[in-house]
């Protein structure tokens, strides 16, 4: 051991001694202080509010794969374009393949993009099945495209809440 570890030892080392004398003083070891009880309350609550905060956002987004699920229609868009973009994050780029189809809603043509795997066949002017909702533009994706994580979120949420809520009322 080093010099300098030494005296970083012997630092901590007194450091640790200073606070079992202050809890010794203050006479908080071994006996139950309010304001570690405290603690915990606050600690339920957090966890409380993070649970129902989580469930909020989870049936947000998880309603619009039901959407998908209970409206959603089928349809034959025409490929137009194959491209590979290059997105921008703080800290980094990454390529992203996207490609753009048209297709008809109800005899209006709607054109829209869909970003799939950098591995996914290609098939230019062929056509591929995409799903919808009826009527609204940007609310269309590649078939088999589905985003089953916030309902699961929205579900393990669901479960998480119920345990506190069991929980928290079989406490005294």
């Amino acid at each position: 051991m080093g010099k300098g570890e030494a005296i970083v030892g012997g630092m901590a080392a007194e450091f640790v001694d200073i606070l079992a004398a202050a809890c010794q003083r203050w006479d908080i070891v071994g006996k139950e202080h309010p304001v570690f009880e405290r603690w915990g309350y606050y600690y339920k609550i957090r966890m409380v509010f993070a649970v129902i905060i989580l469930f909020f956002v989870s049936l947000a987004m998880s309603c619009q794969e039901l959407r998908y699920m209970v409206s959603g229609k089928t349809a034959d868009a025409f490929l137009v374009s194959d491209q590979i973009v290059v997105r921008s994050t703080r800290n980094s780029e990454h390529e992203q393949r996207v490609i753009r189809y048209t297709f008809s809603d109800n005899g209006k043509q709607r054109q829209e993009f869909s970003d799939v795997d950098m591995d996914w066949p290609r098939v230019e002017g062929a056509t591929v099945k995409v799903q919808y909702i009826a009527g609204l533009e940007d609310q269309s994706r590649l078939l088999g495209q589905h985003h089953t994580a916030w309902v699961t979120v929205f579900l393990g949420s669901l479960v998480a809440g119920g345990i506190g809520v069991w929980a928290l009322s079989r406490e005294k």
